[in-house]
């Protein structure tokens, strides 16, 4: 009787653990909504070979630090808003809610089909971060929490938490300009480091506890109609995945 071969059994596939922090607090909707959707998606798209662990902010780094540890594959991932690399480049505000500009569904457009999407790999690629894709959101900064001031005079002299284009905006209208990450605008709005802010839109506002210091909502938002976030990876990180 002709006795079969043993045949070696297939080498294992390498799976690869990354570790993600998010901009938002732990438990905030747009975890859900954003950066766990993600996770959850890629886990099962990999066959369980690419498991990112999920961090919300602070928990690994201060918020304002996820691109720079980010670049230096101190964490492989993150999530993250474009207009706070502004300072190293003017053109990261494209990306970021231009006053009176596009609405999301827009962004995205010009983002996949208009040119964005290279304009963002072109600008990341000396920061050694590749984009693994942006999250709309959804309904997101039409809105912005705010005093109800009645005219630019009742501006004058108060201090905002604004970033990105607007911001400028704000300054030459002789307002005090204070760029706090998420996590540090209740504490500055109840303490009265602060007298108003703009922050995504009401679910996010509501989630943080902006009503409780700071009980009105001051619409249309102009400063900031549209908005996407990114998935930041680490490029070095990236190049490791295998293709298949």
């Amino acid at each position: 009787m002709e006795v079969e071969p043993d045949v070696p059994a297939p080498e294992p596939l390498p799976t690869f653990e990354w570790r993600m922090q998010a901009f938002w607090p732990a438990g905030h909707p747009a975890m859900v909504n954003s950066q766990d959707f993600f996770i959850d998606a890629v886990y099962d798209l990999s066959g369980g070979r690419l498991i990112i662990h999920s961090y919300g902010a602070g928990e690994i780094v201060p918020a304002m630090e996820i691109r720079s540890v980010v670049s230096d594959r101190i964490i492989e991932m993150g999530t993250w808003w474009s207009i706070f690399d502004a300072g190293l480049d003017p053109a990261f505000k494209l990306f970021g809610a231009v006053p009176f500009g596009l609405r999301h569904e827009d962004w995205l457009t010009w983002y996949l089909r208009g040119g964005g999407k290279e304009l963002m790999a072109e600008l990341y690629e000396p920061l050694n971060i590749h984009i693994a894709g942006v999250f709309v959101e959804a309904g997101g900064t039409a809105l912005q929490m705010i005093q109800p001031w009645a005219t630019l005079e009742d501006l004058k002299g108060r201090s905002m938490r604004v970033v990105g284009l607007q911001a400028e905006i704000f300054k030459r209208l002789g307002i005090g300009v204070t760029p706090l990450p998420g996590g540090e605008i209740y504490t500055a709005l109840e303490a009265g480091l602060i007298d108003g802010a703009e922050w995504a839109g009401p679910m996010s506002n509501e989630a943080a506890g902006f009503h409780e210091p700071a009980p009105y909502m001051q619409a249309p938002g102009w400063h900031e109609p549209g908005l996407f976030t990114i998935f930041i990876v680490n490029k070095d990180a990236w190049a490791e995945l295998p293709t298949t």
